[in-house]
Order: structure tokens, then C-alpha cells, then sequence
């Protein structure tokens, strides 16, 4: 078996989106299942999947790129946010918006984002709006890629903020379903986190609301900073 991250669905710096690929690995799967990123993704290219021992392996080549495997439900859930204060909080994370971010197919600045733009909520909680477009429909739900790649943007944009805001990568997410996500409805997603760096790795949740507050799905992410070049 194989799967190809297009380049439509690109995250930063030119290299695929860890919760698209993600959401691929998972597929159908609505118990909590668990990703480990293991290198950067390449676009456009045959990735091939390898069942191991305990789950599957996408590999590139000799290249493991990410390893999937059945979950345990994440340690803490975000509560909601009002829709009126995640607009808000949108607004202000647009008003700040990382440069490198912008090829983000979820959270960049290109027309055709998602426009997943988690802003502070101002007490500690990250939150955007998130409608997912029509296109992200497969058989009556939002496909698994498109609720995965929300949650590790907001993920990523709650952990953005604070000094001395290092680049950072998804090293591992887990992510669990509710329920089904419906297509074009409102919905919003909270994220937070456990606090400042640890050396270079930082944990946060994320979790996907209706509007009118009904949790849909929810995800746990470990970050790992980038080394800084030498000076």
C-alpha cells in the first residue's frame, strides 16, 4: 500500500503537514490512535505503508517518515470557548501572523487555507473559528485529514507566543473522535498547553467544538524545538 501528501496540502517550509498525514495513517479509525513523526514529509511522492509490529510505518525509501499505532485518549481537554471570543481571538492572531506559516494549507495565509488561526483568548486558551469547506466531505463527514491538520495547527499556534518562540515541529500527536464532524458547520477549536519550554520539547491539547459547544474531537501533541544554529 502507498498514499501521496500533494502539494496542496503542504505545511511549512515546503514539506507536508504533519496532522494531513496524520489523518491519512488514521483513516477511519474513531478510537484514540497516535502518530510519531519521525522526518520531514515529502510532497508529491509514492509513500509507502509498512505494517510493523505494533501498527503501520510510512516510509520514503529507507526513510521512516511516521509511525502509526492505536492510542490511549488524551490527558486533558480544553474547554470550549465561545464563538464571539474565538472570533475575537482569530482576529488577534491575524493581527500577528508568523511569516513562515504562510504555505500552511491550514493555518497559512493563502486564500484557499483553512484560515486556522488560533489567537489568544486571553486566559490562557488559544481559539479560532473553523467551518470546514464543503470540499473536505467524504461520504457525509469532514474526511479524517481535515479534523487532524485543525488540531495540530492550533496545536502549534498556542505554543507561538511566547519568548523565545522557537520554530518547532510535531514530534507526536494523538488524536480521539466523539463523534462525526459534519461538513460547512461552525465549529471551534480551543488549544493549551502545559506551560514554557522544557529544554526543547513542550506538550499541548487541542480540541474541536460545535458552535454550540458539543466536543467532536480532541488531540494531545508533543512539540520539539528546532536546534538553533551556532553563532
Amino acid at each position: 500500500m502507498s498514499l501521496v501528501v500533494p502539494e496542496r496540502f503542504c505545511g511549512v517550509a515546503g514539506l507536508g503537514q504533519g496532522g494531513y498525514l496524520a489523518g491519512l495513517m488514521a483513516g477511519g479509525a474513531r478510537e484514540p490512535y497516535q502518530v510519531d513523526f519521525r522526518n520531514p514529509i515529502p510532497l508529491d511522492v509514492e509513500l509507502v505503508i509498512e505494517q510493523t509490529p505494533r501498527g503501520i510505518a510510512v516510509t520514503h525509501g529507507t526513510t521512516v517518515i511516521a509511525e502509526g499505532k492505536p492510542g490511549t485518549s488524551p490527558s486533558r481537554t480544553p474547554e470550549m470557548v465561545e464563538w464571539s471570543l474565538a472570533l475575537a481571538a482569530r482576529d488577534r492572531a491575524e493581527q500577528a501572523m508568523p511569516a513562515h506559516v504562510g504555505s500552511c494549507f491550514s493555518c497559512g495565509t493563502r486564500p484557499d487555507s483553512l484560515r486556522v488561526h488560533a489567537g489568544p483568548a486571553g486566559d490562557g486558551r488559544f481559539s479560532t473559528p473553523y467551518v470546514p469547506p464543503a470540499w473536505t466531505e467524504n461520504e457525509g463527514i469532514v474526511s479524517a485529514p481535515f479534523v487532524w491538520a485543525p488540531l495540530d495547527c492550533s496545536s502549534g499556534w498556542c505554543l507561538s507566543w511566547d519568548p523565545p518562540r522557537p520554530r518547532a515541529v510535531t514530534g507526536m500527536m494523538t488524536l480521539e473522535y466523539l463523534r462525526d464532524v459534519e461538513p460547512e458547520q461552525d465549529h471551534v477549536v480551543v488549544a493549551d498547553s502545559d506551560g514554557p519550554w522544557r529544554a526543547r520539547t513542550r506538550r499541548s491539547w487541542s480540541a474541536l467544538y460545535t458552535k454550540e459547544g458539543t466536543l467532536v474531537a480532541r488531540s494531545e501533541s508533543l512539540w520539539v524545538a528546532l536546534r538553533q544554529p551556532e553563532t
